[in-house]
């Protein structure tokens, strides 16, 4: 026992010095502050194969003391989301808590936890669920831009779609009957100026939601013009025949005018010119025989997308009258109005074979 009562006054000396340094230490000034908490679904980690359902509390306040100085230099003081991690053990629960304390708010171990705002605040309590695959009807997107006086319709490749999500998500979805929607499809870069039917194909995009889609959906969107007609009235029907077209022969054509129903696209037939765009005629470079009449069907020289509904005249073909003899006396320069020949429809010849010899007219038989 004599080392313990040797130097009794400096070992006494010694403890007051120590218990003082201790006091002062302890009791340096210290201040509080106030701290919002926010607990992100984004910074909680979750066992693979889980999904976040929910956090509580979200946000709340804490109460802190801190070190005078301490409170201007720790950015942490400014704002806490703090990092949880959730482990699973081998029992499902579904559910994790965490107390409020420095390890798990990843405070320094000087900050020290008064309160809590509001105080009856318990564990922090995370919700998961486990992650399933299920398949769900697809809701057809819609279509906009789709260009002036075209029609489209849209074909899925899929009517169903892989959708993975949590348990209770999947539940929610089979009870309510959802169709998995898409966003929609634009048409807008369509070329308006094409006049063919035709298919564009499309990746649709999932709208965002509790739930990943798995499959890619694609979609085949037929793109065809709306048809209309129109009536255009009084369209000369011209004639069109061979080179060796005897000049004696006449043809007749009733009507001289005739009226067409044509169907297209409805921007292009809505533009369309019937002057400049369009020529009707009779083909009469088969046999020709003089002195009869005939129906013949009336074509068009016109744009390819255009159609219209057949329409047919009456042309007659005859020889024209002679010529009268040169008259005599003070009146032989005014031919007679009764010889003239009658006036002869439009005549198209075609380019394709060399002229021939016109045959001569035969001698015109006496009236």
């Amino acid at each position: 026992m004599n080392w313990l009562v040797a130097h009794w006054e400096l070992k006494l000396v010694s403890f007051v010095l120590a218990v003082a340094l201790w006091l002062y230490t302890s009791g340096q000034v210290r201040v509080e502050r106030t701290l919002e908490v926010r607990l992100a679904p984004e910074r909680i980690v979750l066992p693979e194969g889980c999904e976040f359902v929910s956090v509580s509390p979200a946000i709340f306040k804490l109460v802190v003391s801190v070190p005078v100085g301490r409170d201007q230099e720790d950015t942490l003081l400014q704002g806490l989301e703090p990092r949880l991690t959730v482990l699973v053990g081998s029992k499902w629960t579904g559910k994790a808590e965490f107390p409020i304390a420095n390890r798990v708010l990843g405070l320094n171990s000087d900050v020290r936890i008064l309160r809590t705002e509001p105080e009856q605040i318990g564990p922090i309590a995370v919700v998961y669920d486990r992650r399933q695959v299920a398949r769900l009807p697809v809701d057809p997107p819609k279509l906009t831009g789709i260009p002036e006086g075209w029609d489209a319709t849209l074909r899925l490749d899929l009517t169903q779609v892989q959708v993975k999500a949590g348990s209770q998500a999947l539940d929610r979805l089979r009870s309510a009957s959802t169709r998995i929607p898409f966003e929609e499809v634009d048409l807008g870069r369509t070329d308006p100026r094409r006049v063919d039917t035709h298919e564009e194909r499309f990746t649709l995009k999932p709208r965002k939601a509790d739930y990943d889609v798995i499959d890619t959906v694609t979609a085949t969107i037929a793109l065809a013009p709306i048809a209309e007609t129109r009536q255009v009235a009084g369209v000369p029907v011209h004639i069109l025949t061979p080179r060796d077209f005897p000049a004696r022969l006449k043809v007749e054509i009733d009507p001289a005018l005739a009226t067409f129903t044509l169907r297209g696209p409805a921007q292009q037939l809505r533009a369309l010119k019937p002057d400049d765009e369009i020529t009707a005629f009779v083909n009469l470079t088969g046999t020709i025989e003089p002195g009869t009449a005939r129906e013949l069907p009336v074509r068009l020289l016109a744009p390819a997308w255009l159609a219209a509904d057949a329409v047919k005249v009456r042309v007659k073909v005859s020889e024209n009258p002679p010529l009268a003899p040169p008259a005599t006396g003070p009146s032989a320069s005014v031919p007679s109005a009764s010889v003239l020949p009658p006036a002869v429809p439009t005549v198209i010849v075609p380019q394709a074979a060399p002229p021939e010899p016109a045959a001569a007219p035969r001698p015109a038989s006496a009236p």
